[in-house]
């Protein structure tokens, strides 16, 4: 092979009316040298591609690309009421049904209405497998006409209406876990329990004009503290946790809220519930309580409650038959 750079100026070749380079000299022979070889092999039909001129295609000459036509859009399947200017309503019957399959306590967070892990149980069977509970079980009916579409709100600021779980007194909450209480007492001021903000972790709830006291008995007699009753049952004993002491605003609270046991529609009440280990019923409403007594004012603190809705037999015999 020739070296492009040892030919002399004397041996240059003119194409097309000028002069090649050596390099461009260089390419023409090996485009010679593989058009022959392609000849001798019988698949060289025409001269190599590089003496021939392709034009590019004119634009007269493109066909007009077809574009897709819009699609309307789809009406979605979700609408809100509230965008649309109009009032929503909640259906709490069917709220409390999705009670049953969804636990809000088994989620991170207190009762802001995330649902969490499937229930081990409803108000009508028990925890463990047993037949069904024969008890008379709160039932959540009618619209909510009023229901606030807004964010959630504290539980502390929303003042609720105790006169109308009366018809509940001795039943069985709807589902087991606290979530199903409150939806119960939001639906006294016409609200969701959803729409409320409240810990799941704290032995009693705070109401602006109310106080929800929450009880448990262990049947194997555990836990850090043991609720029990007195005075032929007419009286129960409820501990504050370790964060409850007579400066606390818990403890406060309370006091405050037992200064309104007089009204019909305020006060302090009390939800207690079975549990056995892990495992627990639904709350039982027992009623409206005033406060008799407090024991020692550092935890836990001993609130001697006496009841003001009067069953026969007395609450504690009341509360036993579930």
């Amino acid at each position: 092979m020739p070296n492009p750079k040892a030919t002399s100026a004397s041996s240059a070749v003119i194409l097309d009316g000028r002069t090649l380079s050596d390099y461009e000299l260089l390419r023409e022979r090996k485009i010679a040298r593989n058009e022959a070889r392609l000849q001798s092999l019988g698949l060289s039909s025409g001269p190599m591609l590089s003496s021939v001129s392709i034009s590019k295609p004119s634009a007269a000459d493109k066909a007009p690309r077809k574009r897709k036509p819009k699609r309307p859009p789809r009406e979605g399947t979700r609408k809100s009421l509230r965008k649309l200017g109009a009032t929503p309503h909640y259906n709490l019957e069917e709220s409390a049904a999705r009670l049953d399959e969804y636990d809000p306590e088994a989620g991170e967070g207190g009762g802001v209405g995330k649902p969490g892990l499937k229930r081990k149980g409803s108000a009508k069977k028990s925890n463990n497998g047993g037949s069904a509970l024969s008890a008379p079980v709160m039932e959540l009916s009618g619209g909510v006409p009023g229901a606030s579409s807004g964010g959630a709100v504290k539980a502390s600021d929303l003042r609720i209406d105790l006169s109308k779980l009366s018809p509940h007194l001795n039943s069985l909450a709807p589902a087991t876990g606290k979530a199903a209480v409150i939806d119960l007492l939001a639906s006294t001021v016409g609200r969701r329990g959803s729409s409320l903000s409240w810990s799941k972790y704290s032995g009693s709830l705070l109401f602006k004009n109310a106080a929800i006291l929450w009880m448990n008995f262990d049947k194997n007699g555990g836990g850090d503290y043991v609720n029990d009753f007195g005075e032929g049952g007419e009286e129960v004993n409820w501990y504050g946790g370790s964060k409850v002491s007579s400066e606390s605003n818990m403890y406060k609270g309370l006091r405050q809220r037992f200064s309104f046991s007089s009204k019909a529609d305020s006060g302090v009440v009390v939800f207690a519930r079975f549990c056995e280990g892990s495992k627990s019923e639904p709350y039982v409403y027992l009623g409206r309580v005033e406060l008799v007594e407090t024991g020692q004012l550092s935890p836990p603190i001993r609130f001697r409650c006496r009841f003001l809705d009067k069953v026969e037999g007395g609450a504690k015999e009341a509360f036993c038959k579930f």
